[in-house]
């Protein structure tokens, strides 16, 4: 019989797998499938799941809709007023994905996504980039350190 812990671990090594993969599909395509999304919520979903209780998982889902919305209704304004697309959905998406899972953890990895996807869009003097691929290995970074020092203190 598997422990919790073990089931954790192969639900984020899952989430890993296809954070990956989204992020993949989004550097050579510029944009992220919906089932892909969806098999990424449903992932972090069961990975928070067996982490917390579910009134604390009700909590989460409803903090992490809010910005989720708000990501929405700016993207939109966004698209109106400037023409283009700037965040993009799918990077929307993921990132509900990993506010699921470590809203503080995700909300760092998004600043440090931005950060240097606008270094790399000055280096390569470009105006536009893929952000997924920044974003991921971010919150993964930023995860494991959390975790790491959550351990030590």
């Amino acid at each position: 019989m598997m422990t919790v812990g073990a089931l954790r671990l192969i639900f984020f090594f899952i989430y890993l797998c296809l954070a990956t993969a989204a992020a993949v599909c989004d550097a050579r395509t510029n944009r992220c499938p919906n089932a892909l999304a969806f098999a990424l919520a449903l992932s972090s979903s069961v990975l928070v799941g067996f982490s917390i209780s579910e009134r604390a998982f009700v909590h989460r889902l409803i903090f992490a809709a809010v910005p989720l919305l708000l990501l929405v209704i700016f993207e939109l304004l966004w698209r109106r007023v400037r023409g283009n697309a700037g965040f993009g959905m799918g990077d929307i998406k993921v990132f509900f994905s990993m506010l699921l899972i470590h809203p503080l953890c995700a909300f760092t990895a998004l600043g440090i996504a931005c950060v240097f996807l606008c270094l790399f869009c000055l280096v390569r003097s470009r105006t536009h980039a893929p952000f997924l691929p920044f974003l991921v290995p971010s919150f993964v970074l930023v995860l494991i350190l959390f975790e790491s020092c959550a351990l030590i203190l």
